[in-house]
């Protein structure tokens, strides 16, 4: 509350004199399941709207990931990004562990089988209504993999009552790079009006590669290509039942991953230059297939709902890469090897839950069920197609039960108390079979999770701008698998124990200036237990799952919207995370103390836009987004050779345009300063301080047509 005064204090200056500005739009999300003002929800949310993200010009969730307060987020190794709430990361190896964030695409959970691709999936972000960040665990409402949060991306669903449709086109250049192109389309029609209606949208998008490839003669080798279509429709089949069904695909093709080499491979004759160099000695690839289709079915009562929610997820990923350092670090002495990984994963989800509220009390059951299986082969070989040193197939299975509820009870016109828990049941299993590095594999192992977990939180609003709220909330991770080539040839556990964490907050949301100002803030400490971890040892190269002891994080997350007048508004965020080992870990090398890694302990984001009249029927826009993430270091070992310390850094990006009856067009130039940017060292520890990096400056124009 102090800083949310001060803030206030900093604003009131100008806001008290200025006259014309507009209240902010109330923003509703669905964080508890529920449909709530983002300052009415008890919960660290960090929330950019549909219009926020067309404006500043993301369409991948990794551009958006810089702007929320106490995020952070690293590549994976084979593609994708591991992303970091609360200080919160379980790996300085990019093969980590299942994800501790719990993504959602709708209403549909994106889950995951965890091995080298353990990232989740991220949509293209087209026809998005917001993306809500919850802070903290989730574990009552979402379950596993939610310990420092979740995710959602919400679409936008069908309008019942209006035409609309949409085309944008944009051009691009980036600097040390290539040219790209994307194009965006979305249609919506009533079928018949009030009724029922589909919306569809579909996009194409050429991102240009920075990075050349020269042992493969590759310039701007990591490019990617990416096209996809949502179909939706909605219809109120009557007053009190609503039919909302989904189905989408999108496919990617990725010519390589974002990282440097900085020394190539002087023994086979490649030698790089760096910066955006790297030298491989086989050709690396990376495919996704994404399918999901889901049905809400929505029943309303005079005071309750019953909503039943089904979704099927199929994922094919197809990953081709460079392994020479890897395995050259192993062996002893360097020679052209790769690495490949086809992998494929069906999950069917199911989830019922009833709500009911009234002036005395309000509460929520739900019951949740999940089926996946999935097949992961995973081979390393020498340029030679029909050999190999290793050809291991997995074959995993998983079953989810869960009950879950939460009960807010107004104790008072002021304060509000909130209960909420979970029951869960995780059964896994994981079939191995092949030939591994040292012999041939086959076997199982199998485990069970379950428990319950909880909420309390309570809170007070003395009038309609200032709510305060204290809470303490639980989070869980089941035991993963260790394959049977590892079980067998580095004799580890076949499966390890949970991990889990208690969060304590403390938060104030504050509204003034006539509704022109929201102000959130919010203290937090983590207690982490039992750390699941990715280890590579001595004996065994290979990785494999551990338990690595105990952990904390503390921290601050502030967030702003401001209108200051009637052209003038901004947004920001802050955040604060200091995250540490509480005891030693011989195994990791690491010391009571040590900062977890790849985990800035500053973020902090600001964007001010400008709305102003150029002549009688045009507008003209512009915007300035600066993105600043404080240094962090790469490795819990601090012997470790290439451990060091990633340099901070700041991302200017400009954006403005002019927009006219139907037609919006606009110029950008994101990274504006060419900042160089490390976002990973390294792809491999101990051998080679391969870096991956971030874009450079990448210019363009866009154009949008817009008919409603």
């Amino acid at each position: 509350m102090l800083t949310e005064i001060a803030i206030a204090a900093v604003l009131g200056i100008s806001l008290d004199a200025t006259s014309g500005s507009e209240a902010l739009e109330e923003i509703i999300v669905t964080a508890t399941k529920r449909a709530a003002p983002l300052q009415k929800v008890a919960l660290s949310v960090g929330v950019l709207d549909g219009d926020e993200l067309e404006a500043a010009g993301y369409e991948r969730l990794e551009d958006f990931w810089r702007t929320v307060a106490s995020l952070s987020s690293t590549p994976g190794f084979s593609g994708g990004e591991r992303v970091s709430i609360r200080g919160l990361t379980d790996s300085d190896n990019p093969q980590a562990p299942e994800s501790l964030i719990a993504f959602y695409h709708d209403d549909s959970p994106i889950t995951h089988i965890p091995g080298l691709t353990q990232t989740p999936s991220e949509p293209t972000l087209i026809d998005v209504a917001r993306v809500e960040v919850l802070r903290g665990p989730q574990g009552t409402h979402v379950g596993a993999n939610a310990m420092g949060g979740a995710v959602r991306v919400i679409t936008r669903e069908p309008e019942l009552l209006r035409f609309e449709s949409l085309v944008r086109t944009e051009a691009s250049s980036t600097t040390h790079g290539g040219t790209g192109y994307r194009i965006d389309a979305v249609l919506n029609q009533p079928v018949a009006t009030g009724t029922s209606a589909f919306r569809l949208a579909a996009f194409y998008h050429d991102t240009p590669g920075y990075i050349d490839d020269i042992g493969q003669e590759r310039p701007n080798g990591n490019w990617e290509d990416a096209y996809g279509a949502r179909l939706s429709f909605k219809s109120n089949a009557t007053d009190s039942l609503e039919v909302l069904a989904r189905v989408q695909g999108e496919k990617r093709d990725i010519g390589g991953l974002d990282f440097q080499d900085p020394t190539g491979v002087p023994e086979f004759g490649f030698i790089t230059n760096p910066p955006y160099q790297v030298a491989n000695l086989v050709d690396d690839f990376r495919k996704e297939d994404i399918a999901l289709a889901s049905l809400r079915l929505t029943k309303t009562f005079e005071n309750g709902e019953l909503v039943s929610l089904s979704s099927w997820f199929e994922r094919d990923v197809d990953v081709v890469g460079d392994a020479h350092r890897e395995l050259s670090g192993a062996f002893g002495f360097i020679f052209p090897a790769g690495f490949g990984v086809r992998s494929n994963q069906v999950d069917w989800v199911q989830e019922i839950r009833f709500s009911q509220s009234s002036e005395a009390l309000e509460w929520l059951l739900g019951l949740y069920y999940l089926h996946q299986d999935g097949d992961r082969r995973e081979r390393a070989f020498p340029p030679e197609p029909d050999e190999s040193f290793s050809d291991v197939l997995n074959l995993t299975n998983r079953e989810d039960i869960a009950i879950f509820g939460d009960i807010h009870y107004p104790l008072s016109e002021e304060w509000t108390a909130t209960a909420g828990a979970r029951w869960y049941d995780i059964e896994q299993s994981l079939q191995t079979s092949g030939r591994g590095f040292f012999g041939p594999v086959d076997g199982a192992v199998a485990g069970q999770s379950n428990g319950a977990t909880g909420k309390l939180s309570l809170s007070w609003s003395p009038s309609e701008d200032l709510m305060v709220y204290g809470l303490v909330s639980m989070g869980f991770r089941p035991g993963q698998l260790n394959p049977a080539d590892r079980v067998q040839d580095c004799r580890v556990p076949a499966i390890i124990d949970e991990d889990s964490l208690v969060n304590y907050e403390l938060g104030s949301k504050l509204t003034f200036a006539a509704g022109r100002v929201n102000v959130n803030a919010t203290l937090f400490h983590i207690d982490w237990s039992d750390i699941q971890i990715n280890l590579q040892t001595q004996e065994c190269f290979l990785g494999f799952f551990e338990n690595a002891g105990d952990a904390r994080s503390r921290g601050l997350e502030i967030d702003l919207r401001a209108s200051l007048n009637s052209f003038l508004t901004i947004q920001g965020s802050l955040g604060y995370n200091d995250s540490e080992l509480t005891e030693d870990n011989p195994e990791l090398n690491a010391i009571a103390g040590r900062q977890l890694p790849n985990v800035p302990k500053l973020t902090a984001s600001g964007s001010v836009t400008f709305d102003y009249s150029l002549t009688e029927g045009i507008q003209g826009f512009s915007r300035i987004d600066l993105q600043y993430v404080d240094s962090r270091i790469s490795y819990f070992d601090v012997n470790e050779p290439v451990a060091r310390p990633l340099s901070d850094y700041s991302l200017l990006n400009l954006r403005t345009g002019i927009a006219w009856q139907n037609w919006r067009v606009e110029v950008f130039l994101d990274n504006a300063l060419d900042e160089y940017v490390e976002t990973l060292c390294c792809r491999d520890a101990g051998f080679n301080e391969e870096t991956f990096l971030g874009r450079p400056r990448t210019g363009g124009i866009r154009a949008t047509l817009r008919f409603q």
